[in-house]
C-alpha cells in the first residue's frame, strides 16, 4: 500500500467515521451520508467566524467536508448544496485527496 492509499483509508476509517469524527446527515437529498461539517476550521483558516453584511445582518459560514464519491462532480462557486434542511451556497470547494473541502455560506 502505498501513501495515497493509506490515506484514503484513514478518510474513510477515522476523518469521515460517524463514530469517530464524522456525522451522518442527508446532503442534497441523498440519506446518510458521512460529513464533517467544520466552522471552527474556517475560523483558523481566516480568523473570523461569519462575514457581516453593510447592513449589519450576517451569516453563517463553515466547511463541509464529504468524500468526493459522495457527492459528485466537484462544485463550483456560486452553487447550492442542502445539508438536511438547511441550503447553503457554496464559495469556494477544493479536492483533498479524495475528500471535498467545500466553504459554505447559508443562504435565507
Amino acid at each position: 500500500m502505498d501513501f495515497k492509499e493509506s490515506m484514503r483509508e484513514d478518510i474513510a476509517d477515522v476523518f469521515l467515521n460517524p463514530d469517530v469524527f464524522g456525522e451522518k446527515h442527508t446532503v442534497n437529498g441523498k440519506e446518510n451520508v458521512a460529513v464533517v461539517l467544520d466552522d471552527f476550521e474556517l475560523l483558523n483558516r481566516e480568523k473570523f467566524r461569519k462575514e457581516v453584511k453593510n447592513d449589519g445582518t450576517s451569516r453563517k459560514r463553515g466547511i463541509l467536508y464529504i468524500r468526493a464519491a459522495d457527492f459528485g462532480k466537484l462544485p463550483v462557486t456560486g452553487e447550492q448544496v442542502t445539508v438536511d434542511d438547511f441550503r447553503f451556497q457554496i464559495e469556494q470547494a477544493v479536492n483533498e485527496t479524495g475528500v471535498y473541502a467545500i466553504t459554505v455560506r447559508a443562504v435565507r
